[in-house]
């Protein structure tokens, strides 16, 4: 195995510098100014959030979905911010930048000329942890954020307070995981070969030890020109073509959103899909099974029934919803009393807008 040899550059409270040699870490002076290391900038795991692609997908269609999540479920970007997609084995992840990383840039703007690469240490510990074949893992970075996998998927959270023994409860990420250290991630990538000063995020705006086109004759400038002008042309080409599918795409699209959301889809429809999904995480974890009261719901509910409002408690909870007519709640309280694991009770219903509402309770038999 070759030799692997290349400094670290960190930042707690003040910069500190380490020697990562054939996967051994060890602490280090400064390099000299004719050093020939690569050097690897460990940027703060706190100025970024990540988001995992559905299924740890890579292709385009991993990316595009990383995309479209943060678009619809992240607030709006800031000037400051950066967002962009990062490769790691096995899939991609979105990332969202802190504002602050904008300030951090500027003032360690000196001690980040000239390295070969940076990013958050984070993607160090998911890269070792894919090239070691781990499914269940841990990790807790030096600026409080914890990265944790199981059969559940990829998630990065702060390591400190209630919500990360909350998260790694609902993971399944204790039992059985392996807690990775420091130490292991560098013997790791060293074992399989994995060079971290190849690893890229894709930051702008920031200097990289990258040849520049100063010396270029005037034809290669002009073919340069010209290749990037091909390359516009058959972007605007395929934008053509995008557009003309989207319109009947994003119809198709409403159809499945009101299937379950009603006719009122309002502005973020995915918004208000995510909303639900974290919703009924968090009441399975309180008491009733939502996922099964809403498999009872779909069973038994007549054509025309909508569910407007849910709450659920420990014991119990409410439902509102709406229907075509007080025949149709007839029978949709028919057949949920044959329901074998809830007790349903029509609490209160009356007409509005050509439909009538109603109020159920609902206990666990």
């Amino acid at each position: 195995m070759a030799l692997q040899r290349f400094y670290l550059l960190g930042f707690l409270e003040e910069t500190s510098w380490e020697l990562v040699e054939n996967g051994r870490l060890a602490p280090a002076e400064a390099p000299q100014k004719n050093n020939c290391e690569p050097i690897v900038a460990l940027l703060p795991d706190d100025l970024f959030y990540f988001t995992p692609a559905p299924g740890g997908r890579g292709s385009r269609a991993g990316k595009a979905t990383v995309r479209l999540y943060m678009q619809h479920s992240l607030p709006e970007l800031l000037p400051e911010q950066h967002q962009g997609v990062v490769k790691i084995p096995g899939g991609v992840l979105g990332f969202r930048s802190h504002p602050g990383l904008a300030a951090f840039l500027a003032e360690h703007r000196a001690e980040l000329e000239g390295v070969s690469a940076l990013y958050p240490e984070s993607l160090l510990a998911v890269t070792a942890a894919h090239s070691e074949k781990l499914t269940r893992w841990t990790w807790t970075s030096r600026h409080g954020i914890t990265v944790a996998a199981s059969e559940k998927g990829l998630h990065f959270f702060r390591s400190d307070g209630q919500e990360a023994d909350a998260r790694l409860e609902a993971m399944d990420a204790r039992d059985e995981a392996r807690a990775l250290t420091r130490e292991d991630i560098y013997e790791i990538l060293f074992r399989h070969n994995v060079r971290p000063a190849r690893l890229h995020m894709p930051i702008k705006g920031l200097h990289s030890r990258t040849r520049t086109i100063t010396g270029l004759s005037a034809k290669a400038v002009a073919a340069v020109a010209a290749m990037a002008l091909l390359l516009c042309l058959g972007q605007a080409v395929r934008l053509y073509k995008a557009n003309a599918t989207a319109g009947p795409l994003q119809e198709t699209l409403n159809a499945q959103y009101a299937s379950v959301l009603g006719n009122d889809l309002g502005k973020d429809p995915f918004g208000r899909l995510l909303s639900r999904l974290e919703q009924a995480k968090h009441t399975k974890a309180q008491g009733l099974d939502l996922l099964q009261l809403l498999a009872a719901l779909s069973k038994h509910a007549p054509k025309g029934f909508l569910l407007d409002e849910f709450n659920l408690t420990v014991s119990g909870g409410t439902l509102q919803g709406r229907i075509g007519s007080y025949e149709g709640l007839d029978g949709l309280i028919a057949a949920l009393s044959t329901d074998e694991a809830f007790t349903f009770t029509l609490d209160k219903a009356e007409s509005a807008a050509k439909m009538v509402t109603f109020n159920l309770s609902v206990r666990q038999r």
